[in-house]
């Protein structure tokens, strides 16, 4: 049994890489960005997500056979419990011997053949560009080629298993921001609401919190780097983001509450976005494209009368990182399967304030299931 993940899990993760990579004709992946990593192997290969770049790690990922990783010896006798059979690992702080990666590579016979690796959508490379370079003029005969659909292909659907950490990560989220919410006060500061929501998400249970985002009337969305000292006051509208982490799984939605009495203009926004969150949920199966599922959004937001705004997408995945592919967007053509995580993220402007209406779901057999809390009504904080 892994560290967070069956074996039974982490065996169909490599067989479904092996077959896709089979399929669309490479010969092996060279991973290296770290929700990548953790997702091959079932570790961390650095400390957590993105912590540290001091000691990177790859796993070599064989169209057959058992996968490769080279990692920092600090992290050997954790990986002793991954996935990965064959672990190799280095000493220095400085970077890593291009020597042990192409060693790794020449071992698992991938020379004069194709390698995928994360050089396109919504991936990063997690080593630095002269040790890969290194790597690239030590194997001349090697093809180096994009592997990020064949990445996103495997991660966008999600098992059982990710499923149910994201379902109590939502749990989490959803309480603890609705804790933050009663205990909000007229004079509170940002910072001092999004350090409440991340103490209290740790006190339902998250592992680590992934994100805060808190905005009002006076800054449309903040981000967690950005915490002000502006100070809620009355009539104010506090639109309150984030999400907990569960183990390697995290989730993410919004929700607005008024300190004082909402305005009509407000309420009825409110009520008319998450409507259109709704409808556009009522679509959601396996078989639609996402395309089709933005195009739903749009003509909703057109009969409820609200203007159709939008921020480059009105939805996406979530998963190993808040944001992962598809996108609710009219560019991409993804098509719904049952496993997918996806968010209704409608978008409108109400006066100078961003609205955001955010439910995740996870598509069934022949519909869906929200996992996000349900919460219909805009909250009002005394």
């Amino acid at each position: 049994m892994g560290l967070v993940f069956s074996d039974a899990e982490m065996r169909n993760r490599v067989a479904r890489a092996q077959d896709l990579i089979k399929k669309e004709k490479f010969d092996a992946l060279l991973i290296s960005g770290e929700d990548n990593f953790q997702y091959f192997t079932g570790i961390s290969g650095t400390l957590c997500l993105h912590a540290s770049h001091s000691r990177p790690a790859v796993v070599v990922v064989p169209d057959d056979g058992s996968s490769i990783a080279v990692v920092g010896n600090l992290f050997e006798d954790l990986m002793r419990l991954s996935a990965v059979g064959d672990v190799r690992t280095y000493q220095s702080t400085t970077g890593v011997p291009v020597e042990l990666y192409v060693s790794a590579l020449k071992d698992a016979g991938l020379t004069n053949k194709k390698i995928g690796i994360e050089q396109g959508l919504e991936t990063r490379l997690g080593q630095p560009l002269g040790e890969l370079m290194g790597v690239l003029k030590a194997l001349p005969d090697v093809t180096f080629a994009d592997a990020s659909s064949l990445i996103w292909q495997l991660r966008m659907v999600k098992s059982s298993e990710e499923v149910d950490l994201m379902k109590k990560a939502a749990e989490i989220t959803g309480k603890a921001r609705q804790k933050t919410f009663d205990q909000i006060k007229d004079g509170m500061t940002h910072r001092e609401i999004a350090r409440l929501f991340s103490k209290l998400m740790f006190e339902y249970g998250a592992d680590r919190v992934g994100f805060i985002h808190v905005g009002t009337k006076h800054i449309p969305v903040n981000h967690t780097q950005l915490h002000s000292d502006i100070r809620v006051s009355k009539g104010d509208a506090i639109y309150l983001d984030g999400g907990a982490y569960v183990r390697t799984h995290t989730i993410d939605f919004p929700r607005i509450a008024v300190l004082g009495k909402p305005t009509e203009e407000l309420e009825k926004s409110h009520e008319s976005i998450r409507k259109v969150s709704v409808r556009m949920a009522n679509f959601m199966k396996p078989g639609i494209s996402c395309s089709e599922l933005w195009k739903v959004g749009q003509d909703a937001m057109k009969e409820v009368g609200m203007g159709f705004h939008t921020i480059g997408r009105t939805g996406h995945g979530q998963g190993i990182l808040v944001t992962e592919p598809p996108s609710v967007a009219p560019h991409d053509r993804t098509i719904l399967k049952r496993g997918m995580v996806v968010s209704t993220e409608p978008t409108t402007r109400v006066g100078e304030m961003w609205m955001f209406w955010e439910d995740v779901h996870v598509v069934t057999e022949d519909g869906h299931e929200q996992i996000s809390l349900e919460t219909d009504v805009l909250r009002e904080i005394d």
